[in-house]
């Protein structure tokens, strides 16, 4: 007889490339989930316009580590610096896809990288970036295209950062009763089935009576699952509780709402860096 198959419903996985280390993080995950679901790695790589238009000005100058000598960088020169990132690109790709197995495609545009990653998402079902690009700021938790992506994406949205990986530690899946959350609770047993790990549950609500419904809610939800299951209940009104629990909890990926209002503005940054894995907002 043969076992029931967990499905995951990506089929199409954006990856937004450059050469950032958080980039790098962003495609090793994106292809360990397109092979996962037997899905397409979709890579898009943005020269940015901004950066381009510089090239115009005569006052932009290029300093070499080795010699300390200056020289203008003119419109021709940016244009074969961007050739030569794609170029790197492309190589690093085909090499991650070949060794995942997966097939994958990438495309070159020139525009804001924002709204060309919004552009293409509308053919996927996920996106995955980097935390930030290039920054060197420490404290920014969230670089600028992350939150224009979480913000504006009707898909949802793995978010990565130099370092992390989906490995074999617990998934982490944060429940309200939504419907994003819904889906997220279906991806995650998936995930763990595929993956044999341990899924743990934060369950949210707002008060007593409210959090004894979640659980019974959940445990419906679970009550079948081939996975080891771990749930915790929260009053969601503390954000502290769960920072705290997620420091601790050190999960391979944390699937939240991308609705969740523990999540806006500033506090998604703080939750990414308390997790400590990457993560996945559903919509």
């Amino acid at each position: 007889m043969n076992q029931e198959r967990p499905t995951i419903y990506f089929r199409r996985i954006l990856v937004a490339l450059d050469t950032s280390a958080h980039s790098r993080a962003a495609l090793h995950a994106a292809a360990q989930l397109a092979k996962l679901a037997e899905a397409e790695l979709k890579g898009l790589y943005v020269s940015d316009a901004t950066w381009h238009r510089l090239g115009k000005l005569s006052l932009i100058k290029e300093i070499s580590e080795i010699t300390g000598e200056s020289r203008s960088l003119g419109e021709e020169e940016m244009e074969k610096q961007s050739e030569l990132i794609k170029k790197r690109i492309e190589d690093y790709l085909s090499k991650i896809a070949r060794s995942s197995g997966i097939s994958y495609s990438l495309n070159s545009v020139r525009g804001s990288i924002g709204e060309e990653l919004l552009k293409a998402a509308e053919g996927v079902d996920l996106i995955t970036i980097g935390r930030t690009g290039h920054s060197h700021k420490q404290e920014d938790k969230l670089g600028k295209t992350a939150r224009y992506i979480i913000k504006h994406a009707q898909k949802p949205v793995l978010v990565l950062e130099q370092g992390l990986t989906i490995g074999n530690a617990p998934i982490i899946c944060i429940y309200d009763g939504t419907e994003q959350s819904q889906r997220g609770l279906k991806l995650a047993l998936n995930l763990a089935k595929k993956q044999r790990n341990q899924l743990q549950i934060i369950g949210l609500a707002n008060q007593s009576e409210s959090i004894q419904n979640r659980n019974k809610e959940i445990e419906e939800h679970v009550q079948n699952a081939k996975v080891q299951v771990r749930l915790n209940l929260l009053n969601q009104d503390n954000i502290w509780n769960l920072t705290r629990m997620l420091n601790k909890m050190q999960g391979s990926l944390l699937i939240i709402p991308k609705n969740q209002p523990l999540i806006k503005d500033e506090w998604a940054g703080k939750i990414f860096n308390m997790a400590k894995c990457p993560m996945l907002l559903m919509n």
